[in-house]
């Protein structure tokens, strides 16, 4: 994992402190798949793949789409 997806996964955990999200309600997913949902749209546009439009950046762990399609959460939260 890159140190740029760490700094977007740690900036969603500092966001949903700082706006009192609980992470593990149905509010906090949607919130959780919203922001990495934006935050996947800008790495695509940062950094596009070379194999064309259709395909999604080298940039983009593919366990933040695949989570997102399964329900599960995209950042373990710490206890």
């Amino acid at each position: 994992m890159s140190t740029l997806t760490q700094a977007i996964e740690a900036a969603w955990l500092a966001r949903a402190k700082a706006q009192h999200i609980n992470p593990k309600s149905a509010k906090g997913r949607t919130a959780e798949c919203e922001f990495f949902c934006g935050a996947m749209a800008a790495l695509n546009a940062a950094f596009p793949n070379p194999e064309g439009a259709d395909r999604l950046s080298a940039e983009i762990p593919p366990a933040w789409v695949v989570n997102i399609m399964c329900g599960r959460p995209i950042v373990e939260v710490p206890k």
